[in-house]
């Protein structure tokens, strides 16, 4: 989630009315959540970003007694249908394609870097757009990693 705050387009993106720019990791539990939320009321007009994490495989390495696994990553860009375009009238693409293409380019470039042993080798298995209910339109983000070290992968810090 860090990332995520890490990348200004797409914290503008989220249109969040209180957000300090001197301190984007306050959005982290406002509107960048480590859980899959559910929508409390169809009214509420905001845009989030919900980001639930997987291990359906792990195992114990031999090499510093480290737990790898295969990994899922699941990213919901989530939009209201009132502020699913964006108000910059020169991009003519929705809030959610928008805040995708952000989170997929700048993780291209970090797979393409020097040094991302924090994340692993994952990769993109699927982005499809979906629907919360009937006001809320969402787009999934799904990766999928194998040879994950847990204890990095779940750390802030990737000090691990």
């Amino acid at each position: 989630m860090k990332y995520i705050v890490s990348l200004p387009n797409v914290v503008k993106a989220l249109d969040y009315p209180d957000y300090d720019p001197d301190n984007p990791e306050e959005l982290i539990g406002k509107v960048i959540l480590p859980y899959r939320r559910f929508v409390e009321t169809v009214e509420e007009k905001r845009c989030y970003i919900m980001v639930r994490a997987g291990f359906p495989e792990m195992r114990l390495r031999d090499i510093k007694n480290a737990f790898v696994a295969r990994a899922t990553i699941q990213i919901f860009i989530v939009a209201h249908q009132d502020k699913i375009m964006m108000e910059d009238e020169s991009l003519d693409i929705t809030r959610i394609d928008y805040i995708d293409g952000e989170i997929i380019n700048g993780l291209a470039t970090m797979a393409n870097s020097e040094d991302r042993t924090w994340l692993g080798n994952f990769a993109l298995k699927s982005d499809l757009e979906d629907a919360l209910d009937y006001k809320h339109i969402c787009r999934v983000i799904t990766l999928e990693g194998v040879d994950v070290n847990v204890a990095k992968f779940l750390s802030d810090t990737g000090d691990v």
